[in-house]
């Protein structure tokens, strides 16, 4: 479902220097500096943000300039990143410029999309999987497809149990931060302690992809921020679908098939 729906359109030579200050986020900001032609680059930037603002449509009432910037993928695509949470799954970015600048932010819903990843390697690793799916279920959130559960060596830490991990696809309607208060939440209720870095645990709930949703803040960063170095995730997440990081690119290309992914079952979990 399309959400919102705004474009925009600058004199790129028109905006003054000065309004850089004002717009753009830390990291723009040190792209900005490096930049060949800054007008171009602030033109760039103020379109696809008032675009987005349009798009939303409460303007700078719920989101300030800073707390959406514009980068661009491993392909030069324009892709938007947040600095605090959303309500959509899907941000689409159009930019194009010349005399002018003009951008276009479609912002979607798009059911499912959203991935979650689990881990356990404390008492009955299956078990406790299956009833992470159970909770999030009871809390609304439903799982419509799961990958093979696979047993992987430790990671970080190396002194302990081996995993038991997988990657579940699920459909809900709560944002990225109630999302991260609920799986959070079924990890209390299934005994999770968080007593060491990477160390041993009952179960591990994280959100790995959230459509192609670029969040970072102090208390959520997604896509999960060493998604394309953690092969126990892109294993079973390749096995859902074909996907790509919103930056980095296609994740099969970080898929290294000599890392030990030991298949265990894959019929394991029924709704």
């Amino acid at each position: 479902m399309i959400l919102g729906i705004g474009v925009d359109v600058v004199e790129t030579n028109r905006l003054d220097e000065k309004i850089a200050v004002r717009i753009l986020g830390e990291k723009e900001f040190e792209e900005y500096h490096r930049a060949s032609d800054k007008k171009q680059f602030l033109a760039s930037h103020f379109a696809v943000k008032e675009a987005f603002f349009k798009a939303l449509g409460t303007g700078l009432r719920d989101f300030s300039f800073k707390e959406v910037e514009l980068v661009h993928d491993d392909l030069g695509k324009p892709v938007l990143i947040f600095h605090r949470d959303v309500h959509f799954n899907f941000a689409h970015v159009s930019l194009s410029h010349d005399v002018f600048t003009i951008a276009m932010v479609v912002l979607e819903r798009s059911e499912g999309h959203i991935y979650i990843a689990l881990g356990s390697n404390v008492g009955d690793r299956l078990r406790n999987i299956q009833n992470a799916c159970r909770l999030m279920e009871e809390f609304g959130i439903e799982i419509i497809k799961t990958s093979p559960i696979y047993l992987t060596k430790p990671y970080g830490f190396l002194e302990q149990t081996d995993f038991l991990n997988c990657v579940v696809e699920v459909k809900t309607d709560l944002t990225p931060f109630r999302l991260l208060e609920v799986l959070l939440e079924v990890e209390k209720q299934l005994g999770r302690t968080r007593k060491q870095r990477w160390g041993p645990r009952t179960i591990d709930l994280d959100i790995v992809l959230f459509g192609n949703l670029v969040l970072k803040t102090e208390t959520l960063t997604i896509p999960h921020y060493d998604l394309i170095n953690r092969q126990f995730v892109l294993r079973p997440l390749l096995d859902l679908a074909e996907l790509r990081h919103p930056t980095e690119g296609e994740l099969k290309k970080f898929l290294k098939e000599g890392e030990e992914c030991q298949l265990v079952t894959r019929n394991w979990y029924k709704n």
